[in-house]
């Protein structure tokens, strides 16, 4: 019985496979937040060469809801990357809506930012130019940056330093300044050099 449970699973992973090189256009049935969605199969898609806040940080609702703008309830075309899944299982893939680069548009407006998941390199170039202009014109997240320091530990980071996104939730601690941050006794990390 066990043998017939995992020859279905295999099947199954076999077909969404298939689909996968074949069909690229789904239905975007839900929104995670700002960098992952759900299509009508009930599969994560994670948004490639960004990231964007987490829940809880700042900027998250407003970067959930422009995406949930962009692209909730319409056909997305995906563009996958070289490594096709995460660690998670989720869909690592560039999004176009209606001809738009949606990955760019988030970073455009600033509720993302670039974010590099070698191997997947494709479009990085175009993000980053588009990042500099968002930053210079101090759009969304680069209105107001801020940092993130564990609670366990005496360094803070930059919200868009990878070492950030480590920090588990019940252990993170927001500073809206780095002033507030030295302030409280923190000191900057050598990762990212805040």
């Amino acid at each position: 019985m066990k043998q017939i449970s995992n020859i279905s699973k295999l099947c199954k992973i076999f077909l969404l496979f298939l689909a996968h090189c074949y069909h690229n256009t789904f239905y975007v049935e839900k929104i995670i937040d700002g960098d992952t969605f759900v299509i009508q199969s009930g599969y994560r898609v994670r948004i490639l060469g960004i990231d964007a806040p987490e829940k809880g940080d700042p900027f998250w609702e407003d970067s959930k809801k422009m995406l949930q703008k962009i692209i909730l309830h319409k056909k997305v075309r995906l563009e996958y990357g070289i490594r096709k899944y995460d660690k998670y299982n989720r869909i690592l893939a560039y999004v176009f809506v209606d001809g738009e680069f949606v990955n760019q548009k988030l970073v455009e407006e600033g509720m993302a930012w670039v974010y590099v998941i070698p191997p997947n390199f494709k479009y990085s170039h175009r993000l980053i130019i588009v990042q500099e202009r968002a930053e210079r014109l101090r759009k969304g997240i680069w209105r107001r940056p801020y940092y993130v320091a564990s609670k366990r530990s005496k360094k803070f980071h930059a919200f868009y330093c990878p070492s950030a996104k480590k920090i588990i939730s019940k252990n993170k601690r927001i500073f809206r300044s780095k002033q507030e941050a030295l302030k409280e006794g923190y000191k900057p990390s050598k990762d990212c050099n805040p």
